[in-house]
């Protein structure tokens, strides 16, 4: 990586006061010093997690056992 890589630029971004208390949060939370690992910590996170599918298929009925079902647990 050239040496222009890793020099900080400045920059100023315009934030909700309930935004930067939880970057603050976070900050405190993971024990970073900077809100650029913050950023980083965000966007990493976001990148690494799994899309939940949870809700995807409202119109499916909920799931009920068969009376014959092999799978079930004796007592059930």
């Amino acid at each position: 990586m050239s040496a222009d890589a890793q020099r900080p630029a400045t920059t100023t971004i315009q934030l909700m006061a309930d935004t930067k208390e939880e970057l603050n949060a976070l900050k405190e939370c993971h024990n970073m010093h900077t809100y650029d690992e913050v950023i980083k910590f965000l966007i990493n996170t976001r990148k690494t997690s799994v899309k939940s599918l949870f809700g995807c298929t409202p119109e499916m009925p909920p799931f009920v056992r068969e009376d014959d079902d092999s799978h079930r647990v004796p007592g059930d």
